[in-house]
């Protein structure tokens, strides 16, 4: 009888080779679970940066608006950092247009930190000085928010994050912005 050479696999062959295989295939699930949880947390930070930009760049718009002289007129009749019904905020009064400082109108950012349904938000009141109904959410999930005023000058510092009120993890990335708003028409004379 003639014996052909055959070409197989033994059964250890076949273990080692599927181990290998399971090995590299792990590997290649891992890169791609990594890749997905960075481009997530990239995408979030992403998002929360858009938002406190936007409220930095509105403010910056009309805060710098600010008209009247520190020496003449009391430093709350220009900006005012009181709370508004307990919140963090600021009160300013802008131009309404004629340069004339007795002829501007306050505006207010808050910082709602309430135990209510619109906690963690930034308002912003366009006609008064945050007492009133005319006033539209900026942005949500706003984790901190700090201002600090100078003579002419406003420091505003900002954080957010996926969910304001739990801590800074891996999954809640927090996010966090500042400037400084110069007021050219407040006046030290």
């Amino acid at each position: 009888m003639n014996k052909k050479n055959i070409l197989a696999m033994s059964l250890i062959e076949l273990i080692v080779a599927m181990a290998l295989l399971s090995v590299i295939v792990l590997a290649f699930s891992n890169i791609q679970l990594f890749s997905h949880v960075q481009l997530w947390n990239a995408d979030i930070q992403s998002r929360l940066q858009n938002d406190v930009n936007l409220v930095l760049d509105h403010m910056h718009k009309n805060i710098s608006k600010a008209i009247g002289s520190r020496a003449v007129l009391p430093s709350t009749a220009v900006i005012d950092t009181t709370a508004i019904s307990g919140d963090p905020a600021i009160k300013v009064k802008v131009d309404s247009g004629t340069g004339v400082p007795a002829a501007g109108h306050w505006i207010a950012y808050r910082y709602r930190t309430g135990a209510t349904a619109s906690r963690y938000e930034i308002w912003y009141y366009w006609d008064t000085a945050g007492t009133g109904e005319h006033h539209e959410t900026l942005a949500k999930n706003i984790s901190f928010f700090n201002v600090a005023t100078g003579d002419n000058y406003v420091a505003v510092r900002i954080a957010a994050r996926p969910s304001a009120g739990s801590a800074v993890s891996q999954d809640n990335p927090e996010v966090e912005l500042s400037t400084t708003i110069n007021l050219p028409m407040v006046s030290l004379k």
